[in-house]
């Protein structure tokens, strides 16, 4: 496990931001998929649904097989005993 370099950095995903500044939440979206991506993790996860759908749209298109999901789809994954099945939102 390990944080990216600015995990406190917001991907712009809430409330309304991608309806009513769509151009700047995509350049900060893309900001923090590299980000992420730097880290050279295999999975991400976070509690916030839309930070994980908007980096998710970003990391899918240049790491497809990333595991991008909910803390809590990554519990119940590994208390069920099924390893690390894909699990999107």
């Amino acid at each position: 496990m390990c944080r990216s370099a600015r995990a406190k950095s917001v991907a712009a995903a809430a409330g309304s931001y991608n309806l009513t500044q769509p151009e700047m939440a995509d350049r900060l979206g893309r900001r923090k998929a590299a980000h992420v991506l730097a880290t050279g993790a295999d999975a991400v996860f976070s509690a916030n649904v839309g930070c994980l759908i908007q980096m998710g749209r970003h990391l899918r298109k240049q790491k497809p097989g990333m595991w991008i999901a909910h803390p809590i789809d990554a519990l119940w994954r590994a208390t069920a005993g099924r390893g690390r099945d894909r699990v999107y939102v």
